[in-house]
């Protein structure tokens, strides 16, 4: 903070009453309007850091939110991704059943054109 007159401090002589005396400080009047100043300026601050700490509470909040979403978004994706391409299982379930179907297919054609006479 910056004055315009500077504080003045001072230690009194030990005496035989007081030997061990507390140090004195005088504050000239022309400070007082900058210290009143700089008094509202702290409590603005305070107020200003109290809001401040709450929207940070919340975005934290929204913030652990949003993480759980993604993750079940990416859960949600592999099962979607799963079923759409099909596992293995499922590959080889429809590849057998072209592979029955084509060998009918073939033992029909063969048998049709007399080869099986």
């Amino acid at each position: 903070m910056k004055l315009p007159v500077p504080v003045t401090g001072t230690v009194p002589q030990p005496t035989k009453h007081n030997p061990n005396p507390q140090p004195i400080v005088t504050v000239p009047q022309d400070n007082f309007p900058a210290i009143v100043s700089y008094a509202k300026e702290c409590e603005q601050c305070k107020l200003e850091r109290d809001k401040t700490k709450a929207d940070l509470s919340d975005r934290m909040q929204q913030m652990a939110l949003a993480d759980k979403q993604i993750v079940a978004l990416q859960a949600e994706n592999k099962t979607l991704l799963k079923a759409a391409r099909g596992t293995f299982w499922s590959h080889f379930k429809s590849g057998a059943k072209m592979i029955v179907l084509g060998g009918a297919g073939a033992v029909t054609v063969l048998c049709v054109t007399g080869h099986c006479k």
